[in-house]
């Protein structure tokens, strides 16, 4: 097991963490909120996108800045992170939260990650705006390490 009690307050990812949680993803849930979100900002940045993690206390509703720029498009995503028990659901509250932030500061989309998953109410709510809103979770990010299973 290498996920030590150094590792749960972890703010650098490397290989052989990504390959680790990609054989033991419920090791997810041992990790601290805030080396979560490191490594949610590793992932994003492995897809493509540039990142900025928000500092830790007041974050203003967003973890993570991720920026996506090509030849085609260039777009801003904001993500916010939630390492929640399996039996604790996203709810409706922090839906409404990400939208209102991503409405006020004009941000062209967000991102809710979670180690669990979301209540009904919170994926009809999103239902409205599917567009610009992107809910992941654990199945997600199950899928998502699956890719540093070969490294």
């Amino acid at each position: 097991n290498i996920i030590t009690p150094e590792i749960r307050t972890i703010c650098e990812i490397n290989e052989e963490v990504l390959k680790y949680l990609s054989q033991h993803p419920q090791e997810l849930h041992n990790l601290h909120p805030r080396g979560f979100e490191v490594l949610i900002a590793k992932i994003l940045e492995d897809f493509g996108f540039v990142v900025e993690l928000t500092s830790i206390s007041r974050d203003g509703g967003k973890d993570i800045i991720a920026h996506l720029k090509n030849e085609l498009v260039s777009f801003l995503t904001y993500v916010e992170c939630k390492r929640y028990a399996l039996d604790k659901p996203v709810g409706v509250k922090i839906i409404r939260a990400v939208a209102g932030v991503q409405k006020i500061q004009k941000v062209d989309k967000s991102m809710i990650v979670t180690t669990s998953y979301f209540t009904r109410p919170a994926k009809n709510e999103r239902e409205s705006i599917k567009n610009t809103m992107d809910l992941k979770d654990y199945d997600d990010l199950k899928e998502w390490l699956g890719r540093y299973n070969k490294l």
